[in-house]
């Protein structure tokens, strides 16, 4: 499988505090159960995940240890996976954006795990518990 999503960080994976970024590690929470472990469960079935933020230089640094510390590793970090990339620009290239500011809204990572990764677990009468 070569498909490759963008995910945002802050309001998608994390909870956002509208005007600033939070920058200890410690004080970001998930803004739904399972947001992170989500994006692990799609890397374990090919799917390639960009970190595709607005956060650059010492704000990104934080965001990049809260997601190693939980066991995800992003593909790449606001660039293109060049291997998969049709075209060079600017706008990262993916089959799926996750962005809170979407529209219509992004509004949930437990439909992402019911729908998109469902194919995925066909070995499985039921999605894995998300864990924490």
């Amino acid at each position: 499988m070569h498909e490759i999503w963008a995910v945002d960080f802050d309001g998608t994976l994390v909870k956002e505090y509208p005007g600033k970024f939070i920058i200890n590690v410690n004080k970001f929470e998930e803004t739904e159960y399972g947001s992170v472990q989500t994006c692990i469960d799609a890397q374990k079935f090919g799917v390639k995940i960009i970190l595709w933020t607005c956060r650059d230089g010492p704000a990104l640094t934080p965001a990049v240890e809260y997601l190693l510390k939980r066991g995800f590793t992003p593909n790449a970090i606001n660039k293109n996976i060049i291997k998969f990339a049709p075209i060079m620009s600017a706008k990262v290239f993916a089959n799926r954006y996750f962005d809170n500011r979407s529209f219509p809204e992004f509004t949930s990572w437990r439909n992402v795990r019911e729908t998109l990764l469902a194919d995925y677990y066909k070995d499985h009468l039921f999605l894995p518990p998300v864990t924490r």
